[in-house]
């Protein structure tokens, strides 16, 4: 699997403003904790590589519903303006919040994991995950407590397949 490159695409210095280094607002510490630690900045949706448009775009549009459409011309047009989080997060950073996270939710799912390779296993066995190539579409990073990610957990389970060094994440900015 191709590394990605990091969201600097079409993005030099003098297009970030610094009053958008941390513009985080959610309730979730650890995305917080992330975004300070790997030094997450913020892109207006037009200036983000094409994979995140498509992440985001998706997400809003599919699963959010608060986008009409996920074409990415019209989306540019009407959200372009808007501004997202990008930060990239070792993989294995991830995966140690994942356990965190599981460890309180494994009794929704009946099950007791005791470290994140069996979550993964369990969730590579109990999930339709597909090969997503060499595509790497962000995550999104959750703004609730509840979880570390909003949209994604597919992509970042093959991303494990993988052995993908860093997971592109996207996250929401007030």
């Amino acid at each position: 699997m191709r590394s990605p490159t990091l969201y600097k695409a079409r993005v030099n210095e003098s297009q970030r403003k610094p009053e958008h280094k941390l513009s985080y607002n959610g309730e979730n510490k650890f995305v917080r904790k992330l975004i300070e630690e790997f030094g997450g900045t913020t892109v207006a949706f037009k200036d983000l590589p094409t994979e995140a448009q498509k992440a985001m775009a998706h997400y809003m549009a599919a699963d959010g519903e608060a986008w009409e459409t996920d074409d990415l011309r019209t989306c540019r047009r009407k959200y372009g303006r808007v501004r997202f989080g990008v930060v990239r997060v070792p993989r294995q950073v991830l995966e140690t919040e994942c356990v965190r996270n599981f460890l309180s939710a494994s009794d929704k799912h009946n099950q007791t994991w005791e470290t994140f390779e069996e979550y993964h296993q369990w969730y590579m066995e109990d999930s339709v995950v597909e090969n997503h190539g060499d595509s790497v579409w962000p995550v999104i990073l959750n703004c609730f407590p509840d979880e570390i990610l909003q949209d994604g957990w597919h992509r970042f389970h093959h991303y494990v397949e993988n052995r993908l060094e860093t997971v592109p994440c996207l996250y929401y900015v007030g």
